[in-house]
């Protein structure tokens, strides 16, 4: 794992002491995006809350880099990374950490891309769509029933008096699509899915839907609910968050 962890940051400082060659953006043109647009590179602040509250805030370098962050209360879960703007799209590097029911938690490293189809002058029905596509290795620990799993009950249970913490790893890759549909001057709609399917049987998916208020230039709401299910465990969520943008 340290090799691993090792590379994505040497890829993560790789991306951010590389001298700009990216077609230049102006801070104009980043204004003209949906504030949910994943490719928008711009200073921000937020919070959100679903079962704890999160703070998030991205902090942009110049037109085309960005660093992202994002921490619950409790620091169970959080996620670092950066982001690279290119002509066809945008390069995210991340690390994180999810927790989930039964002792079952996740630590993962990531590089992938979101591509505006806009670009390419696709937009059905007025619908922006971004397809997602990148490499995951993940790490951590799976909850095992050591009632129901035949697997795991020679194992002594550390989470209830029931569950036993299976370690795992694995690499695999990702696929999915986030979308914004425009409903009027001040309401947008999102949807996104992903799937991904790696070494060690791992598999999963995550879905979800919601809305986002713009209250006024530099302000935003949203409302979003999704449901994520892996090999390291499923959870439900109802985020509702607010940002504030700088620049």
């Amino acid at each position: 794992m340290k090799a691993r962890f090792t590379l994505m940051t040497a890829g993560f400082l790789i991306m951010y002491l590389l001298p700009v060659t990216t077609q230049g953006r102006t801070s104009e043109e980043e204004k003209q995006k949906l504030d949910q647009d994943p490719t928008k590179v711009i200073t921000r602040f937020g919070l959100s809350y679903s079962d704890s509250l999160s703070v998030s805030a991205s902090f942009a370098f110049d037109p085309v880099r960005k660093i992202n962050i994002r921490l619950d209360e409790d620091l169970d879960e959080w996620r670092l990374g950066g982001s690279w703007l290119f002509n066809f799209g945008i390069v995210n590097v991340n690390f994180g950490r999810n927790e989930f029911d039964h002792g079952g938690s996740q630590n993962n490293y990531s590089i992938g891309t979101f591509m505006p189809l806009s670009k390419f002058g696709i937009s059905p029905w007025g619908v922006q769509l971004f397809p997602a596509a990148g490499y995951t290795y993940n790490d951590g620990d799976i909850p095992c029933d050591t009632d129901t799993d035949a697997a795991c009950r020679d194992l002594e249970p550390q989470v209830d008096d029931r569950f036993a913490l299976v370690a795992n790893e694995s690499h695999s890759g990702y696929l999915g699509v986030f979308s914004l549909k425009r409903i009027s001057e001040h309401w947008t709609a999102m949807t996104i899915l992903n799937g991904s399917i790696g070494t060690n049987d791992y598999s999963g998916y995550f879905v979800g839907a919601g809305m986002a208020c713009q209250l006024t230039g530099r302000q935003s709401l949203r409302l979003m609910t999704g449901y994520i299910d892996n090999t390291y465990g499923s959870e439900a969520k109802l985020i509702v968050g607010y940002s504030y943008q700088f620049n």
